[in-house]
């Protein structure tokens, strides 16, 4: 945004494309912060699994994943099929890896390898 407000963009304009959704990001992350804080003061601390599904930890899990995507958004806008050199790759193949290690990590309680299994005893027969 700085170097295109020096090119004389102004206001919405002098946001990259691809960067629009991560500013969106920027202020549900702000809301979710203040949400969450005044959550903690008033309601406590949530353990455990309800930590997941606190609704202020769920706007700041969407801030963080619309912040975070905005390279990964900006790349794909890109017009043209030409291949990107390394150094042009790496914030967007960074992005994808953040965004997705958000997305799993919300999720992460719901995974099937986690906590005790059922085991068949084979010697008891």
């Amino acid at each position: 945004m700085y170097r295109r407000t020096k090119q004389g963009h102004r206001g919405l304009e002098a946001v990259p494309i691809g960067y629009g959704v991560g500013l969106l990001g920027v202020a549900t992350f702000t809301v979710g912060g203040a949400g969450d804080q005044i959550w903690h003061l008033t309601l406590g601390v949530e353990q455990d699994i309800n930590a997941f599904q606190s609704p202020t930890h769920w706007l700041l899990a969407i801030g963080m994943f619309l912040m975070l995507s905005s390279p990964l958004r900006a790349a794909w806008s890109v017009p043209g099929t030409a291949t990107p050199r390394l150094k042009e790759f790496v914030p967007t193949l960074w992005s994808l890896v953040l965004t997705l290690a958000i997305f799993f990590f919300a999720y992460n309680y719901m995974s099937f390898f986690i906590g005790d299994s059922p085991t068949v005893d084979v010697d008891a027969s």
